[in-house]
């Protein structure tokens, strides 16, 4: 974008129109003046004031009208003007003035009632002040809103009516005048003297009530004839213009809106607010496709969308542009890398973090439904959902973490950050990045990990009344609790343990209600990539960036554990692959024990482990009924005092002399692979995997690197791949049974 001219005016700028036809930009200013530019690139003097206007009012919003070649403007006083432009921008103006001895100074500035059309003005309702103005083209008309909460649609005439009340209008001016002049009231004489020569003209043909509170724009879609409103009551209103109800009032924002735009050619309206967030709805059943926020800005101001160069403007202190429509590759799940995702059980829902959005998809269908746009301004790393799978929590590799509403998309909770010595504001930290989210089920609380080598505890609260900062919904946390960087985590509410694997190859234990240290596992010799509880047994997997896998067994009082499986994960060749997801189910009727395990080379892995329970004598085990405990127990921070003294873990002499050779219980060669999949699910790093035992057949959910997120049965066979694309394809496949679930609605 390059500046091209400052131009200084004699007031405070307060609308702005475009007259495209004649390529001249109409100003209105405060000190009641209007004063048009002409736009041409081929002119000596760019941007060269035309004709002013001594107006009888502030003039705050305008609208024109190209098939009529009228300018409309409406008042602070209530008044509705309507300019007529080829009398304003005639060429011979400039020349007339000129021989009429105008001085210089003064010639631009001439009387405005010679420029108004018959009939106007025309008056908003008692004391209105006019908020903005919009164009209906396709039914003839235009809409007004004002602080008096109501929206009014005024009749345009066609031009055979237009001629002849210009006609007459000439013919009878004076004897029209003194006619109508009682009749008229003050309102003729609070504009300056100007009557109205249509009495019927200057009554609006229909009001619309609704608004509870001011309104601030009006938007109009003239493929669905419907308006929407928006003003100081936090709801969109939308209406159609040939009935005096709204058709519906959508709640998705939490403070004053600013701004409505419907983009031609596309089937959606947005909407901003004042704090930035700006919802994306669906024009024809109003529901909400896309959130995104506006990042660091005070206070919106106004929004405004340019269809030819698919761009989102934004106004605030700060000037930002949003690109949208954006090309998209229709045969990946994502335009950007999967780097975590979640399927709801209880809502059907997929969840696929690209970047910095997060998308939704039905899981039903496997079709788009909503998208979290720029949710940070650093990649998402993790996520969680709560309990009742309402809210989403979101990681960033900045350590910023922010709840979301998972229906509006709404943040409704930012967190305590990790890195940047608690700071919620500024100071990013690139070595603070969220390795891994827990929920603490009925306790309520966030469990988090991250680079900064800290484990935090945060109650997940939001209580508007005490408007509490970040850091006082923290609970308890321990700083330093390995000497390099925690890469992993894992929360078992059952057992009422944390488990964390860092970069200094230990994997370490911690209480989850005092957050004590309790065992502290050297058996690796790399870095902690994975540690994964396998509930509700007292089980834990870890893996390292070698591909070796163990499985402990954790008994009371957790003094140590006990390793009962080692293994490799091994390719053909006996090449040994890192393990990057982690998932497993156990079915208590069955006493059966399922781990699905994907790689960085983008296979999956079924196996059988159902020997290690069944071997070992083990039942589920859940502590968090009892009835001393104290999830919501407040500790301050406390720095773990294990590693003081010790190297940083930046050398193998850091490490190999600690080493601990663990010795399995049980031989790898009694649990088995249930399946062996003939090829790769994906071409990349899998970053998630999932069991799915909620349809009819047990489905496998894996996303990965490749931008892909697909569904497959255990076996291997395919069963369905989300795709941006699906529209183009005529016989899009999704396999995704659920007959057994929705019978069983009722009994449910």
């Amino acid at each position: 974008m390059k500046h091209e001219k400052d131009i200084p005016c004699a007031g405070t700028i307060l609308a702005v129109e475009f007259i495209i036809e004649r390529n001249s930009i109409c100003v209105s200013l405060s000190n009641r003046t209007f004063i048009f530019f002409d736009a041409s690139s081929n002119t000596s003097t760019p941007y060269k004031p035309g004709p002013t206007f001594l107006l009888p009012s502030t003039q705050n919003c305008l609208c024109y009208v190209p098939r009529k070649n009228i300018l409309f403007s409406a008042g602070t006083d209530g008044t509705v003007f309507a300019w007529q432009i080829d009398k304003i921008l005639h060429n011979d103006y400039s020349e007339a003035s000129a021989e009429k001895g105008v001085k210089n100074s003064e010639k631009e500035r001439v009387e405005y009632r010679n420029f108004t059309t018959a009939g106007t003005p025309w008056f908003i309702a008692r004391f209105g002040f006019a908020s903005c103005i919009v164009d209906l083209p396709n039914i003839e008309q235009i809409a007004t809103g004002s602080y008096k909460n109501l929206i009014e649609l005024w009749e345009l005439r066609n031009d055979d009516q237009e001629e002849a009340l210009e006609l007459d209008h000439k013919k009878g001016a004076g004897i029209s005048k003194n006619k109508k002049a009682g009749r008229a009231g003050g309102k003729a004489k609070a504009i300056g003297g100007s009557e109205p020569f249509d009495e019927v003209a200057k009554q609006p043909t229909k009001k619309l009530e609704g608004h509870k509170k001011a309104i601030r724009e009006i938007a109009y879609s003239k493929q669905y004839k419907i308006l929407v409103s928006v003003g100081f009551d936090f709801q969109v209103f939308v209406w159609n213009p040939y009935s005096f109800k709204e058709i519906i009032k959508l709640d998705g924002h939490e403070s004053p809106l600013v701004g409505v735009n419907c983009p031609a050619g596309l089937e959606c309206f947005i909407t901003c607010d004042t704090k930035g967030m700006i919802n994306v709805w669906d024009i024809r059943d109003y529901s909400c496709l896309q959130t995104l926020n506006v990042t660091n800005v005070i206070q919106v101001t106004s929004m405004r969308v340019v269809p030819k160069h698919r761009r989102l403007v934004i106004g605030s202190r700060v000037f930002k542009v949003f690109e949208y429509k954006k090309p998209f590759n229709p045969d990946t799940s994502d335009d950007n890398p999967i780097l975590c995702a979640l399927f709801s059980s209880i809502r059907f829902e997929f969840y696929i973090a690209g970047e910095r959005s997060v998308n939704v998809w039905n899981a039903k269908n496997g079709k788009p439904t909503r998208c979290f746009k720029n949710c940070f301004e650093s990649d998402i790393t993790c996520m969680a959902l709560d309990k009742e799978h309402r809210k989403l929590i979101v990681g960033s590799h900045v350590g910023e973490i922010k709840v979301f509403d998972l229906l509006s998309g709404v943040m409704i909770n930012q967190l305590e950050r990790h890195g940047g010595k608690g700071k919620n504001k500024g100071g990013a930290d690139e070595s603070a990045e969220i390795s891994f989210i827990g929920y603490g089920d009925e306790d309520l609380t966030i469990i988090t990990t991250a680079w900064d080598k800290t484990i935090k505890i945060h109650k997940d609260d939001r209580d508007e009344q005490k408007q509490k900062r970040p850091q006082e919904n923290v609970l308890r946390a321990k700083s330093c609790c390995h000497k390099k960087d925690i890469i992993s985590g894992d929360y078992s509410h059952n057992l009422g343990l944390i488990a964390t694997g860092g970069r200094d190859y230990n994997v370490r234990i911690w209480e989850y209600e005092k957050m004590k240290f309790l065992i502290d596992i050297k058996a690796h010799e790399d870095e902690v990539t994975t540690v994964k509880f396998l509930n509700p047994l007292p089980l834990l997997l870890t893996a390292d960036s070698k591909g070796v896998i163990f499985i402990w067994q954790l008994d009371e009082p957790y003094e140590r554990g006990e390793c009962l499986i080692k293994m490799e994960n091994t390719h053909s060749m006996g090449v040994s692959v890192p393990v990057s997801a982690v998932d497993s189910f156990y079915d208590e009727e069955k006493e059966e024990l399922l781990l699905l395990i994907g790689d960085e080379k983008g296979r999956v892995k079924p196996w059988d482990i159902s020997i290690i329970p069944k071997e070992r004598g083990l039942k589920p085990r859940d502590c968090s009924k009892d009835i001393k405990r104290n999830p919501h127990r407040p500790l301050a921070l406390e720095e773990h005092t294990l590693d003081r003294g010790h190297g940083d873990g930046d050398a193998l002499s850091d490490v190999g002399a600690e080493r601990d050779k663990a010795e399995p219980a049980i031989d790898q060669g009694q649990i088995k692979q249930l399946f062996t999949w003939e090829k790769e699910a994906h071409s990349d790093v899998i970053r998630a995997i999932q069991y799915i035992n909620a349809t009819d057949v047990p489905l496998v959910f894996t996303a990965g690197i490749d931008k892909m997120a697909c569904i497959w049965g255990l076996d291997g066979a395919p069963k369905g791949r989300l795709t941006q694309g699906y529209m183009m394809k005529a016989n899009y496949f999704w396999d995704f049974p659920l007959h057994q679930h929705e019978q069983s609605n009722g009994a449910r």
